[in-house]
């Protein structure tokens, strides 16, 4: 009990000396302004805001320039399977060609009324014959005609043709001339005249028509 009333005292005391404290600090304060409050402070206008940087300038922006045009590209060839060719039987083979006969070259042809007959034969029988005018001699019906032929005829066939032909012009009969170096077959038919005459290398035939 003594305890706790000695505990209480102190207490009091402690508080009893703030209190003296506080009130001599108050009435100090009171004194020394002729009891008005100290004026407040001046007060300072607020800072100006720091400068801002101007923002920065950014270009517009440039206009995107037009796609280009797409390229054409040609669609790959297309290739098809070759097709199997058909079948096709073979041509028969051609039938065999044969030449036609060539006929026989003569330095002059025949006149048409000649056919087949034996020149060499009647040429025989002519040696033994004499020609006196006009006779029926199988060779030679004509003296005359034979004795111009025998005068003009030479070992050339054309130039013994060439002569014939000058030396019966002027006969007004047409007279046909013929010499080879090969002497041929004939009949003789519907003739006036007519002559053949052989030399060593030509033989001539010469006909009225």
């Amino acid at each position: 009990m003594l305890l706790r009333l000695e505990l209480l005292l102190s207490l009091v005391s402690l508080s009893s000396a703030f209190l003296w404290e506080l009130l001599g600090g108050i009435g100090g304060g009171l004194g020394g302004g002729g009891g008005y409050a100290p004026p407040p402070p001046p007060m300072y206008p607020p800072p100006p805001p720091p400068c801002q940087a101007p923002p920065p300038y950014y270009p517009p922006p440039q206009p995107m320039p037009p796609p280009p045009p797409p390229k054409y590209y040609p669609p790959p060839p297309q290739y098809s399977a070759p097709q199997p060719m058909p079948y096709a039987e073979p041509p028969p083979p051609p039938p065999p060609q044969y030449a036609a006969p060539q006929p026989v070259s003569y330095a002059e042809s025949p006149p048409p009324y000649l056919t087949a007959g034996s020149y060499k034969k009647r040429h025989r029988t002519k040696r033994s014959a004499e020609l006196i005018g006009t006779s029926s001699d199988i060779q030679c019906n004509s003296k005359e005609l034979e004795k111009v032929m025998k005068k003009v005829m030479t070992e050339d066939e054309t130039e013994s043709r060439t002569n014939l032909n000058d030396a019966l012009r002027g006969r007004g009969t047409p007279m046909a001339v013929f010499c080879t170096s090969s002497p041929f077959t004939f009949t003789l038919s519907q003739v006036t005249e007519f002559c053949v005459v052989e030399d060593v290398r030509v033989t001539c035939y010469v006909f009225s028509f």
